[in-house]
C-alpha cells in the first residue's frame, strides 16, 4: 500500500490516500495491543474526518 499525498490536519487529504491510511490504522489496531483503546475502527471511506484525525494523532504518539 502507498499513498501519493499527505493525509492529516492541512494536507491535500485525497480520498484513496485516506481510506488506504484508515485501512493500516485499522490493521495497527489488531498489531499492537499498546494502542488498543487509543481508538476504535474506522470506517474505511476515505473521508478524513475527526476521527482519523485522531487516529492518526494517538498512532502517531503511542
Amino acid at each position: 500500500m502507498t499513498i501519493q499525498y499527505k493525509v492529516g490536519r492541512k494536507a491535500p487529504n485525497k480520498r484513496e490516500d485516506v481510506r488506504c491510511i484508515q485501512q493500516l490504522l485499522n490493521r495497527a489496531l489488531k498489531q499492537f495491543p499498546s494502542i488498543r483503546g487509543g481508538f476504535k475502527p474506522l470506517t474505511e471511506d476515505g473521508v478524513c474526518g475527526n476521527l482519523t484525525l485522531e487516529a492518526i494523532k494517538v498512532f502517531q504518539t503511542k
